[in-house]
């Protein structure tokens, strides 16, 4: 409780900041805080959201740590009888996703013999905690082998030689926890592969695994000339413990090397910089990058958009967490000795949207690189509309919003986007693969990108562009529709040190992923 207080506290400190910000102008005779860069804005801008989305971690669920403290305050507060299993069954699952393994085997184990679960027979209706138990024991495995004694084919397929387990616990667990969801539910064919995988750990496969739950082939033999790729991060200074994340390749300092950007999907996970070192390796010169305060980001996509022969990244953020996901973008300009800026306010570029894709393509062929971000909107199933965006370069490093401009109206779950010559016409068409499905659009008519649909393909969109604007021909002055359409407002809070939206984070319909009928 008193961790919760002290982040209750902090968030209700910067909420005041903010909303200070927000308010009238303060009178010209007072002392006006320094400007700070827009990587501090950001860094600022990013921290308030991540405390934030602390304060409320039900809606997103990927802050396990906090969704699980939440859960033990809830199940302290009902008591704990049987009322409160099905919470527990929850908190067992947070603490497996937040990688406290043995904490929810434990809180798993207890749960079963408070609910007096029987432990040799499986009833239908109890076989989610059996699962979570297997997975549990086979993650347990995982962690001390894969992570704790990391080897350079420690845990890829199939598993041979220095990648099996040493700590067999894990395994052997779950070895046996599958076996017996196999006997009670035979066709469980997920439960039949993780069984033959838990052997494998071991060095127990094929050999070992019951004829009747084996899954031949699942190795490759002794002279198959599949290649064998062995994980040498940790040998060239990679090796990098976090979430899924964006990854760029590419010469980032100049000197003819490829460097290393890397992103994690954590809200508080920072950026890493590293340099090829021209030996093989590489050197981590994040702390000295200038992005200090630079968290999160689930993808990157890089270009040179400034055309000053330096490669510069943009960072993705908030995708698949629904609303909980309005974060924003990051542009981070290349200064050309190793060091970014992060340039997201003064590019025109700064948007709250849950975003995982976008790619740069020079759309209206002035030679400076276009940007095209796809949002995940919820607006096709009755939600929140998040339209994706085409961002005009202006060519004096900012951008301008256009998509509505050139007929471009996207507002659908956005998951990957792409730039080609579709119809070798010379010009760059637009492809959009959405969640939920959409069409193929082409231009017939000059000056507009999208002009009619073709026809229906699962899953994706194709646009493509007779360029809206060409060559030589200055990018019009828009009033765009950008602030109507986002319920944010671009605050600041001391001295425009961050932006931040003005309605709180709200847990989606059905949050709760777990309820089991245990009483």
């Amino acid at each position: 409780m008193v961790a919760v207080r002290q982040v209750i506290s902090v968030v209700a400190a910067v909420s005041v900041g903010a909303s200070l910000a927000c308010g009238p102008s303060e009178p010209a005779h007072a002392r006006a805080a320094p400007r700070r860069t827009d990587t501090q804005r950001m860094a600022d801008t990013l921290a308030i959201l991540s405390a934030r989305a602390v304060t409320e971690p039900m809606s997103n669920p990927f802050l396990n740590h906090a969704r699980a403290q939440r859960l033990r305050v809830s199940i302290a507060a009902e008591g704990g009888g049987p009322e409160t299993f099905n919470t527990r069954h929850w908190l067992a699952d947070e603490l497996l996703k937040g990688g406290e393994t043995r904490e929810a085997i434990g809180e798993l184990q207890t749960l079963m013999r408070d609910a007096h679960v029987p432990l040799d027979t499986i009833p239908e209706q109890k076989k989610g905690l059996f699962d979570l138990l297997a997975i549990a024991s086979l993650r347990l495995g995982e962690q001390e082998n894969c992570i704790g004694t990391p080897a350079s084919n420690r845990c890829i397929l199939p598993l041979e030689g220095g990648a099996r387990h040493m700590h067999e616990e894990g395994a052997r667990d779950a070895i046996a926890r599958y076996t017996q969801l196999l006997h009670f539910f035979p066709q469980d064919h997920g439960s039949q592969y993780l069984l033959n995988i838990a052997w494998m750990a071991v060095g127990g496969y094929p050999d070992s695994v019951p004829k009747r739950y084996l899954i031949p082939r699942l190795a490759p033999r002794a002279h198959d000339p599949f290649p064998r790729f062995n994980n040498i991060a940790g040998n060239v200074g990679l090796a990098v413990t976090g979430l899924a994340g964006g990854l760029s390749i590419d010469d980032f300092n100049g000197d003819g090397l490829l460097d290393v950007f890397a992103t994690s999907w954590g809200p508080n996970d920072p950026v890493h910089l590293f340099l090829a070192d021209g030996k093989g390796g590489y050197v981590d010169r994040t702390a000295a990058s200038g992005l200090k305060g630079i968290v999160g980001g689930v993808n990157t996509v890089h270009a040179d958009y400034d055309n000053d022969g330096d490669i510069d990244i943009l960072v993705l953020r908030g995708g698949w967490l629904g609303e909980a996901g309005k974060y924003p973008s990051s542009l981070l300009r290349n200064r050309g000795d190793g060091t970014f800026e992060d340039v997201t306010f003064s590019s025109g570029l700064l948007s709250f949207s849950p975003s995982h894709t976008a790619a740069w393509a020079d759309f209206n062929r002035d030679g400076y690189l276009d940007l095209f971000v796809g949002h995940e909107s919820s607006a096709p199933s009755g939600g929140p509309s998040h339209r994706c965006d085409l961002f005009l370069n202006n060519r004096d490093g900012t951008f301008t919003e256009v998509s509505h401009q050139v007929g471009i109206d996207v507002d659908d779950f956005v998951k990957g986007v792409v730039w080609g010559d579709v119809n070798n016409d010379g010009l760059p068409d637009l492809y959009v693969s959405v969640f939920t499905g959409a069409s193929v659009r082409i231009n017939d008519v000059p000056g507009t990108i999208n002009a009619r649909v073709l026809a229906r393909i699962p899953a994706s969109t194709v646009i493509r562009s007779a360029s809206a604007f060409r060559s030589g021909v200055a990018p019009p002055t828009l009033v765009t529709d950008s602030q109507s359409r986002r319920p944010f407002a671009s605050t600041t809070s001391k001295a425009e040190n961050a932006c931040v939206p003005e309605t709180p984070f709200n847990p989606p319909t059905g949050a709760r992923p777990i309820s089991m009928p245990l009483r």
